[in-house]
């Protein structure tokens, strides 16, 4: 129990740091979307706007993925390591209880 506040502590930090990549994203949408918009308003292109909309979208929701993918990992990855050093503990009591009937 004694490590499950760092890896508390290590999966808030990259949550943070998600969360943060994740406002990146939406500042670069909300980026090209501006951009767009001026293109359009110079060369008033009525199909452009489908397209670029499309690309906007698919690499905000790549970015979005991958970044989950990643942070899924994370926590699959810290409740691994809480669960062997609870295996680990545990198997430490029971050679002190064998010590402890084997000096009985």
């Amino acid at each position: 129990m004694r490590q499950r506040k760092p890896e508390q502590q290590k999966l808030l930090k990259n949550f943070q740091k998600t969360l943060t990549e994740f406002q990146k994203v939406q500042r670069l949408l909300a980026e090209r979307k501006r951009e767009y918009v001026d293109k359009a308003k110079t060369h008033n292109v009525q199909n452009y706007a489908y397209e670029d909309d499309e690309v906007v979208i698919y690499e905000t929701q790549f970015l979005i993925n991958d970044n989950q993918r990643r942070l899924q990992f994370q926590v699959l990855d810290n409740e691994i390591k809480y669960n062997k050093s609870l295996i680990a503990e545990r198997e430490g009591e029971i050679r002190e209880i064998n010590k402890d009937l084997t000096a009985m």
